[in-house]
C-alpha cells in the first residue's frame, strides 16, 4: 500500500465510522461547520492525513460520549 492508497483507506474509514455514528445524517454532519473542530468543516479537512486524524479523533470522542 502506498501512501496515496494509505490516505484513500483513512477517508473511507472516516466515512464508515460518520455512518454508523449519524446513519442518514452523514453527509450533512461531514459539510457542517463542528464546534469541536474550531468551526472548521470536516470535509474540508480529509485532503491531510492531519485533517483525517483530526476527524477521526472527533468521531471517537463522539462514539465515546466525550464532549470537552
Amino acid at each position: 500500500m502506498d501512501v496515496s492508497e494509505k490516505g484513500k483507506a483513512s477517508r473511507e474509514e472516516v466515512f464508515r465510522r460518520a455512518e454508523e455514528i449519524f446513519e442518514d445524517q452523514t453527509t450533512a454532519w461531514l459539510n457542517s461547520p463542528i464546534p469541536a473542530l474550531g468551526g472548521q468543516i470536516p470535509a474540508e479537512l480529509l485532503g491531510t492525513p492531519e485533517g483525517i486524524e483530526l476527524v477521526l479523533k472527533i468521531l471517537g470522542r463522539i462514539e465515546y460520549g466525550v464532549y470537552s
